[in-house]
């Protein structure tokens, strides 16, 4: 019981250190830059630390869940608020790191900035647990609202220079694809609900092929809706207009963090339903793969194009990740 108790712990922490810490930067905004920005880099550290823990805990343990009852309305009970199994703690545990190396980066190169350190680096630890919560929640109504959480963090980021009017552009049409797809993720969660199946991750994953009819919709939806933030054709366009922003950012939210939340969305699909995707002629499978290869194609070529190396590096990145 001790060993489940200290799993249980560094999933809240994970999750729940870089909120604090967001919290803590707001409030010392009239702190020094130094203090500011080491008080960032400890939390960030340790959101890191927190987060392998959580992978190490699941590779000698298995899954762990934090128990939590919310949402009292009949059928929108959150019975795991956090649920960590191997595929989520991956996910966790890259976030975790290059969140660290970002914000530890971040110490120099935003010195020279003139004012905005406080939103800078509370909007980075908000960032980085976001995507923590995201990859550790356990009910799909709370990956729904990481969901939107870290978009309006990349909002934030990707605007931070807010006197210039292509930082405005590019955040504000970066907001309005990834949350217009993201209303997809809510159809397909409401989807599921209709269904009379459960929200919460295991239980969903215990009962999915009693209704595989239901879940291949959800999936579909789920694709549709990852596709923005995960950089995929037609929804790519955002990721080369937001590299006005810092070039952490860049790195962080739209190299190793954000663009993931779409693969690892699909990836849990994967999982709540694996006699439905390796079934042959799987319509899921199907756009899956036709999605991948138009982006992979597509941005590749892009790439060759650019002349500036952070738009080359963003079309690369859509090209990957296709």
């Amino acid at each position: 019981m001790r060993a489940l108790e200290q799993a249980q712990l560094a999933v809240v922490l994970a999750v729940g250190l870089p909120l604090i810490g967001s919290l803590l930067v707001s409030l010392l905004h009239r702190a020094s830059y130094v203090a500011k920005a080491y008080l960032a880099v400890v939390f960030a550290a340790a959101a890191f630390i927190a987060s392998g823990a959580v992978a190490y805990s699941i590779l000698t343990q298995g899954a762990v869940a934090v128990e939590a009852a919310l949402f009292k309305a009949p059928g929108l009970e959150v019975h795991r608020l956090f649920y960590g199994d191997a595929l989520g703690a991956l996910f966790a545990l890259i976030a975790g790191f290059f969140g660290f190396m970002a914000i530890l980066y971040s110490v120099d190169d935003m010195a020279h900035e003139e004012e905005g350190h406080a939103r800078y680096y509370a909007l980075m630890l908000l960032f980085q647990g976001s995507m923590i919560g995201l990859f550790l929640a356990g009910d799909l109504l709370m990956i729904f609202a990481f969901w939107e959480l870290v978009g309006l963090c990349s909002y934030g980021l990707i605007g931070f220079y807010k006197r210039k009017s292509e930082s405005a552009k590019a955040s504000m049409k970066a907001l309005v694809m990834t949350h217009a797809c993201g209303a997809a993720i809510l159809i397909g969660i409401l989807a599921v609900l209709a269904g009379g199946l459960s929200l919460d991750v295991p239980e969903l994953e215990a009962t999915a092929l009693g209704a595989l009819g239901l879940l291949s919709v959800a999936s579909l939806l789920f694709l549709l809706g990852s596709m923005a933030k995960s950089v995929q054709l037609p929804f790519h366009t955002w990721l080369p207009d937001a590299t006005v922003a810092p070039s952490a950012v860049t790195a962080f939210l739209h190299s190793a963090a954000m663009v993931k939340a779409g693969v690892y969305l699909m990836a849990r699909s994967l999982a709540l339903l694996p006699a439905f995707y390796v079934s042959p002629g799987s319509a899921v499978n199907l756009a899956l793969a036709t999605v991948g290869a138009a982006t992979l194609t597509v941005c590749a070529a892009a790439a060759w194009l650019q002349d500036d190396v952070k738009r080359l590096l963003a079309y690369s990145t859509a090209a990957q990740i296709g």
